[in-house]
């Protein structure tokens, strides 16, 4: 993120003092005078947020109580003297353990709120990483006097024997999560990303003046690249939250699926021109509809379900070299099922069952197809359907002779 200052403060759980663990650009002594007075930690414990200098002001403006207003404004005081822009507390069990403090950006910029959201999942997982690794110590002491333990108390040892298993496995959760959280750290591409699109955004609508037909050319393809980009990091940044048990999907009630559709054919329109490939939204008859003249509602997350079926019909078009790729609508029940039908390179039998599960694999035959492909996109897409209470399954009947997904969404 390119900041000027950054640094580390761990506490101790006794004491109550805080040690420098790390810093960068601050001076030694003035890391460690922000978090001398304990109203900071108070006031964090409180607020189980993040504080950032630019908004104390408000802060300070709409506190009621005189004492609480004074020790703020000297916190805020404390902040700009050391030139601290951003303090992230470290919890465990609603305690602080630790404090990130950053400084501003070299640009001057402000942190955006898509930073903010980075720096909060960096400031909880490396809670987690702190609870990983007290828990580790403690298993690996418990360890070391087990033998003189177990002669001393069996009965004791036992119980904790069963604390340990369970802490174990505690820790290869934490483990896996670690793992996620190292490639959703790909997150601090979104932001200049974003700006790349922005700048061509401007470009493209006359902004910096009128631009050569080669040149609309060449930035079009910078536009399509950028967003393929923007779309990866997403994608990484959806699994690590899945790995973690976090609430990636906010369901609404009373969402239309022709919208969402119409959207992913306009904007996979191109690719499959290029491969002349037939695509095709095939309306619903209103008999289907069990005697409506409109398609049903379902309850989602539209932003979230166009990401499952843009990967579906996306697949679809990168594995399909000739032919066609279908989309359909059918009411099964009580439930709105869509179809994805292609005439691509089908999947194996022994395939299907594992075709939602495995991450970054892919068949040899879909790595030949399609070199560049990541092998996320149906592990992100099952449980995005799984999160809206939905099913999917796909059928095939065996190498080059296409695939059918289905997709099945409770109505109302």
């Amino acid at each position: 993120m390119k900041l000027d200052k950054a640094g580390v403060l761990l506490r101790d759980v006794e004491t109550g003092l805080y040690q420098i663990q790390k810093i960068i650009g601050f001076k030694e002594e003035n890391g460690i005078s922000l978090v001398r007075d304990n109203f900071l930690t108070l006031y964090l414990e409180k607020t189980k947020k993040s504080l950032v200098y630019e908004e104390l002001g408000f802060a300070i403006r709409d506190v009621k109580s005189v004492e609480e207003k004074v020790h703020l404004q000297r916190m805020q005081s404390n902040m700009k003297r050391i030139e601290a822009a951003l303090c992230l507390p470290l919890f465990r069990e609603n305690k602080i353990v630790g404090m990130i403090i950053l400084g501003n950006k070299i640009s001057k910029e402000p942190y955006s709120q898509q930073d903010l959201e980075l720096l909060t999942t960096l400031s909880n997982q490396a809670s987690i990483a702190l609870e990983n690794a007290r828990l580790y110590d403690q298993i690996r002491d418990f360890s070391q006097n087990l033998q003189q333990k177990v002669d001393e108390q069996t009965k004791e040892i036992r119980k904790a024997y069963e604390v340990e298993k369970k802490a174990h496995k505690e820790l290869q959760r934490l483990d896996e999560a670690k793992n996620q959280f190292i490639m959703a750290t790909q997150h601090h591409l979104r932001t200049p990303l974003t700006s790349m699109r922005g700048y061509v955004d401007l470009i493209l609508g006359g902004s910096y003046g009128k631009i050569s037909k080669k040149l609309k050319e060449v930035i079009l393809k910078f536009q399509t690249s950028a967003a393929r980009e923007i779309k990866i990091v997403n994608e990484l940044l959806d699994i690590s939250q899945f790995q973690l048990g976090k609430e990636v999907v906010s369901l609404r009630p009373n969402i239309k699926i022709g919208p969402i559709l119409k959207e992913i054919m306009e904007e996979l329109k191109f690719e499959a021109e290029t491969k002349k490939i037939y695509l095709k939204l095939e309306k619903p008859t209103l008999r289907q509809a069990q005697g409506k003249k409109k398609l049903p509602s379902i309850k989602a997350d539209p932003e979230k379900l166009k990401v499952a079926l843009f990967n579906i019909v996306d697949n679809a078009i990168k594995y399909t070299n000739k032919g066609r790729v279908t989309i359909s609508l059918k009411i099964k029940g009580s439930s709105l099922q869509i179809i994805v039908k292609d005439t691509g390179i089908g999947i194996p039998k022994e395939e299907l069952d594992t075709l939602f599960t495995h991450i970054f694999e892919r068949s040899k035959k879909a790595q030949k197809t399609y070199t560049t492909g990541r092998g996320i996109g149906l592990y992100i897409t099952f449980h995005i359907i799984q999160a809206h209470k939905g099913k999917i399954w796909a059928e095939s009947r065996g190498r080059n002779k296409g695939t059918t997904f289905y997709v099945e969404l409770p109505i109302g």
